[in-house]
């Protein structure tokens, strides 16, 4: 039975991003294994230990699937999949992990492993990487939105073929670096598993990051006010063609323009009321405000 134990649940949830998160280009850096009250946690306790069917004859067994929820928005993100097959001495497993939205989501690649023939395609597999503890998962990672592998055998005529397990063991456990990519905002994660081994697999914990400096460095990048408002709001910035857009509370882009230094007033009268979200931009930076109209 899995113990969740979730802190700050809604940390990672698109509403908290938008009020809290500033972002830089290339400025982040999530260790693995790391977390803090102000992210998204969720631990397994005991550890889930799962092994994939290695099929041979009917009725065949369906694969082992594990769900990942990064961000805890309800919504399985990832799945960790275990499955294998053979036949008159012929056959093949993989543990890989999937993505459910290859829109937004991403996995870090590891390598390309090659069989057969130092240059030959006839067997070509994506390899996801692993990392140990406090290793950093940024921007700086390749990072894929396709399945990729942990490890697999292929076989034939009772010897094997090809086989990459990229998840060797450590001690202090295997880390999976994950990302979601949204227009708002990017989320860094990471999943830690041991046991990796043909088609077993142990899921021990998982963290998803807010990716945030924090807003102290931009604490003269603008102001607006008044908040709550009921028809119109101020921005006040020092910084000359700062870009603004408008998000309704559903994501929907409500406004878009290009602001000057100093004051500018931005007229909300014709919007209905509920809670908007003021992104500034400036350069590679940019700063979300939450912003609510009421009567």
């Amino acid at each position: 039975m899995r113990k969740f134990q979730k802190i700050t649940l809604t940390a990672c949830s698109f509403f908290l991003l938008m009020m809290v998160c500033t972002l830089g280009v290339n400025a982040q850096s999530f260790l693995a294994g790391q977390h803090s009250a102000s992210n998204y946690y969720v631990d397994f306790n005991p550890d889930t230990t799962m092994t994939g069917p290695n099929n041979h004859e009917l009725p065949w067994l369906p694969a082992t699937r594990f769900d990942i929820d990064i961000n805890g928005d309800g919504i399985s993100d990832f799945e960790l999949y275990s499955y294998g097959s053979w036949s008159n001495g012929a056959g093949d497993s993989e543990l890989s992990i999937k993505i459910h939205d290859t829109s937004t989501s991403q996995v870090a690649f590891g390598h390309m492993d090659t069989c057969f023939l130092p240059n030959s395609t006839y067997f070509l597999d994506k390899m996801a990487k692993s990392l140990t503890k406090n290793e950093p998962i940024n921007s700086y990672l390749v990072w894929l939105n396709t399945n990729l592998f942990l490890t697999y055998t292929f076989w034939e005529g009772m010897s094997i073929d090809c086989q990459d397990n990229g998840f060797i063991n450590d001690t202090l456990g295997n880390y999976l670096a994950v990302r979601m990519v949204r227009p708002h905002d990017t989320l860094y994660g990471w999943i830690k598993l041991t046991n990796v081994n043909f088609l077993t697999f142990t899921v021990q914990e998982f963290a998803c990051s807010k990716n945030c400096t924090g807003l102290d460095e931009y604490k003269d990048f603008a102001r607006i006010y008044p908040v709550p408002t009921n028809r119109s709001v101020t921005i006040e910035t020092p910084l000359p063609d700062l870009d603004l857009v408008v998000y309704n509370q559903y994501g929907m882009e409500v406004m878009k323009k290009r602001l000057p230094s100093g004051k500018t007033l931005i007229d909300l009268s014709h919007q209905a009321n509920g809670i908007y979200f003021f992104k500034l931009l400036s350069g590679d930076s940019y700063i979300v405000r939450k912003i609510i109209k009421q009567s």
